[in-house]
């Protein structure tokens, strides 16, 4: 982190089961960043930076790919190679609460998911 005006650098730590940390979000009504990243055992966590930069992680019990955030939303996709008719999941996950809002699998394909976009349809 560098201070605006100072350029004071202070270094915040990973916690140590990091493996690949992937997406950064700010909450602006909490103040929070949030940050994904995907531990060596390939299961999703979010770590949280609240105000101090003080931080906690969260297991969410879930395998990981690649994450986005959408408003207080985190959707996360993860492949599967081992189960007949499916090629992934998609996980919703409200990120204050850390708690799973609903999942659903992909169907399989030739091809495995590489990327996803998130749209408004309105």
């Amino acid at each position: 982190m560098i201070e605006k005006g100072t350029r004071k650098t202070t270094y915040i730590p990973y916690p140590e089961d990091l493996e690949y940390a992937d997406t950064v979000y700010y909450d602006k009504e909490s103040g929070s960043f949030y940050v994904t990243y995907e531990d060596k055992e390939g299961e999703a966590n979010l770590l949280e930076y609240g105000k101090e930069f003080s931080f906690h992680t969260y297991s969410l019990k879930f395998p990981y790919m690649e994450a986005k955030f959408k408003g207080n939303l985190l959707y996360i996709v993860a492949q599967e190679e081992h189960k007949k008719g499916i090629g992934g999941y998609v996980g919703v996950f409200d990120i204050h609460s850390k708690k799973m809002l609903y999942q659903f699998d992909l169907p399989e394909e030739q091809v495995k998911v590489q990327d996803f976009v998130m749209v408004d349809i309105k």
